[in-house]
């Protein structure tokens, strides 16, 4: 936890310390560790973006409500849009492969938890949806010239970074409202 103040919240960590509270209700803090223990089962099912995401989220949380520190939300500044041409460039190199937080910070020259606050507010949505659109656009393309390439769902599904070709159907349908076999056909 102090390591994460400094590093992502920016603020001296050394003299943060844990309130202890017992028999307190606090939603937000059951329903992140809940979220992350599940992903964890699943062996980092929807990736590794979305479980560093929900463990920044949680840690977050706990120093803003649970220590005797307060993470000041400062207004910091924009990241270039070139920088999120980068990364956009980025993923759609390495869709088929474990993209992190981290490496997508790196590109924009900032720190994790400053990115991806910084990517949803300035793009609309968070670095894991957003990889997702970009997997789930790829898929599409490659599945509607699937006669000519030959390739299976599940080899799409492959090298588009999803874990599975379930995986895939899932988000297709989410973000289209339509199933591979489906698009096959039209």
């Amino acid at each position: 936890m102090k390591l994460f103040a400094e590093e992502e919240a920016e603020i001296n960590g050394g003299n943060i310390e844990m309130d202890l509270f017992f028999n307190r209700q606090d939603e937000v803090l059951k329903s992140l560790s809940t979220l992350l223990y599940h992903e964890m089962q699943q062996s980092y099912y929807h990736g590794t973006t979305y479980v560093e995401s929900l463990e920044k989220a949680l840690i977050s949380h706990l120093i803003q409500h649970y220590t005797n520190t307060s993470l000041a939300l400062t207004n910091t500044p924009d990241i270039p849009s070139h920088r999120y041409t980068r990364v956009t460039e980025y993923i759609d190199a390495h869709l088929g492969q474990k993209i992190t937080l981290n490496e997508l910070a790196a590109l924009c020259h900032c720190t994790p938890h400053h990115f991806s606050r910084a990517f949803k507010r300035d793009m609309g949505v968070t670095p894991h949806r957003f990889i997702i659109r970009r997997r789930v656009n790829a898929a599409i393309k490659l599945i509607r010239s699937q006669g000519r390439s030959g390739l299976s769902l599940s080899a799409i599904a492959d090298l588009c970074g999803f874990t599975d070709q379930s995986h895939m159907t899932r988000h297709i349908k989410q973000e289209t409202g339509a199933t591979p076999m489906e698009i096959r056909r039209s």
